[in-house]
């Protein structure tokens, strides 16, 4: 099956588009992390204090 080649205002439309579609995935992950870094920051704090907590007692366990 042919296709004609696209012309270049066409292809120069589609890239625009591509681009845009990109800035708004973009600026709407930075606006999401900008609200939930509080977040993400307290939840691997805790993972992080459990973690520790554990090693811990595993060492006291291992003394005692």
């Amino acid at each position: 099956m042919y296709f004609p080649p696209k012309s270049f205002l066409s292809r120069l439309l589609g890239a625009a588009w591509t681009i845009l579609l990109v800035a708004v995935l973009l600026w709407l992950a930075v606006h999401l992390l900008a609200k939930v870094w509080v977040w993400i920051v307290a939840v691997t704090a805790i993972a992080l204090v459990v973690r520790i907590v554990l090693w811990w007692r595993r060492v006291h366990r291992e003394d005692w």
